[in-house]
């Protein structure tokens, strides 16, 4: 079987779905959560050692010095886990947005007709006259937003297809319903 899309320009609607699913799968996950304990570590390792080593009469070791490098530590790992969680959870996800926008105004895809084709082993994009593909192996994942396919070739990218690039919504629902067959059949192979 061989599914195709026409002609059809990335729109900012379909550019901001991608960010929302990536959000989705990369904002909470395992390695946003990973990047989180190590900043926490680090911040928290910089702030005790810092800290600690300019306050006076913390030199020698007592009851009175022990308990206040316990508190320094506790504090510092407060403040290493909030600044953590900032860079992490917050800013980290408005720079990804911004490299999106700025990727939508200056980059070439959105002004340039491209088609996607499915065939039972490959996908294959054809910008022009350049056409490109890869295996359904290679296809990281599959998620369907309420205007979008998003066809992850690697964590942090995807092919858009928005669902206004057919002629129906049948046909969308067709050519979604055989990219999630052909994934699923080329992920279950093993």
């Amino acid at each position: 079987m061989d599914l195709r899309t026409n002609d059809y320009r990335i729109g900012f609607g379909a550019q901001s779905a991608f960010f929302v699913a990536w959000l989705r799968k990369n904002g909470f996950g395992k390695t946003a959560r990973r990047r989180f304990l190590i900043y926490t570590g680090i911040v928290t390792l910089l702030l005790a050692l810092g800290i600690g080593a300019n306050i006076p009469g913390l030199q020698s070791v007592n009851v009175v010095s022990a308990f206040l490098y316990i508190i320094l530590f506790i504090v510092s790992l407060i403040i290493g886990a909030l600044f953590a969680a900032i860079m992490v959870f917050l800013v980290g996800p408005i720079v990804v947005w911004a490299w999106q926008v700025v990727n939508y105004l200056i980059g070439p895809w959105p002004k340039r007709a491209q088609r996607l084709r499915l065939t039972d082993t490959r996908v294959i994009k054809q910008v022009g006259e350049t056409e490109s593909g890869l295996t359904w192996k290679e296809v990281f994942d599959l998620v369907e937003t309420r205007k979008t396919l998003l066809i992850f070739t690697r964590p942090n990218s995807a092919l858009i297809v928005p669902k206004q690039a057919f002629d129906t919504p049948e046909a969308s629902q067709a050519f979604v319903a055989y990219a999630k067959a052909r994934w699923m059949d080329a992920k279950s192979v093993f």
